[in-house]
């Protein structure tokens, strides 16, 4: 069985789009910030946090991040929920980031609620609990936020914290890939390549993992070029399944994913006959492979 991934790097800094893109100078926000105005202090704590249009300052995007949640701004509450876990600005301290994630979560806000679950369930800063988890994550689902319902949809096809429910993982995990979240569309493709909870379809599960390739997500390029050297729902093509797996191994070096995309071009290797004994993915090597690739499409 697959272990279950973090479909994020992180914790997530808010839902919201970044409102300091607005053309508001740096001046004009600060001094709005300084009059008590909770939406200029917010975004003058995005600005700074970012470095968007100021000097990049952690302690200070704390400072308004905090002033904008004191006057009861959810999203500033979720941000200095991030900024305590994290150690960006504050003395990391994960009680207090749960204290903030908590009150912004129990406002409703999606961003938080999601924060809360994964800290649930990865156990950062509390005691794991895959229940809690996926109640945290089922109340932002449902306000449509995408890496919630990927989440979920987790917990549901690996039955943590909930029953396990093929049928209900791949439904959230629709859900979020409708939205575009990366995790969840090769999640999906997964479940139509095995046929857990939805009728097997290699083809539709190429079409899924090669959507994303396109896109350089190095999980969908790993399963594109896996699929592509076994023929499973595309033609069999070595000479692409190569080039994909080989921008993984090189784009993710020492990394669980960068070792899976050597595997497979190890495979794709004694497939084709080529010996292991030229310089590992050297130019040489390569070269051979192609001409075996040609032969054998003769």
């Amino acid at each position: 069985m697959k272990a279950r991934m973090l479909t994020t790097v992180g914790l997530m800094l808010i839902a919201c789009p970044i409102t300091r893109a607005s053309n508001v100078p740096a001046t004009e926000l600060r001094a709005r910030a300084e009059q008590g105005d909770a939406k200029a202090q917010f975004d003058l704590g995005m600005a700074l946090y970012q470095g968007n249009g100021v000097r990049q300052n952690y302690r200070e995007a704390a400072k308004w991040f905090e002033r904008a949640a004191q006057q009861g701004l959810t999203d500033a509450m979720n941000n200095m929920g991030l900024v305590y876990a994290e150690g960006q600005g504050v003395k990391q301290d994960y009680h207090k980031s749960l204290e903030w994630y908590k009150r912004a979560a129990d406002a409703g806000n999606a961003g938080a609620q999601y924060n809360l679950g994964v800290a649930y369930d990865f156990g950062r800063g509390v005691k794991q609990d895959h229940h809690e988890a996926a109640g945290w994550y089922e109340k932002a689902a449902l306000q449509g936020y995408r890496n919630a319902q990927n989440s979920l949809g987790s917990l549901y096809q690996f039955g943590q914290g909930v029953e396990q429910n093929d049928g209900k993982a791949v439904e959230w995990y629709q859900k979020s890939a409708d939205q575009g979240q990366p995790d969840a569309v090769v999640n999906l493709a997964y479940m139509y390549l095995t046929g857990r909870g939805v009728e097997k379809n290699e083809a539709k599960a190429f079409e899924l993992n090669l959507k994303m390739a396109n896109k350089g997500y190095p999980r969908a390029m790993l399963n594109a070029g896996i699929q592509l050297r076994d023929g499973q729902g595309t033609p069999q093509d070595y000479e692409q399944a190569w080039n994909l797996l080989n921008q993984v191994r090189l784009a993710s070096r020492d990394s669980d994913l960068g070792w899976k995309a050597v595997a497979a071009l190890d495979q794709i290797k004694t497939d084709l006959g080529v010996e292991k004994t030229l310089g590992r993915f050297s130019y040489p090597e390569w070269k051979v492979v192609q001409k075996s690739i040609r032969q054998k499409k003769k």
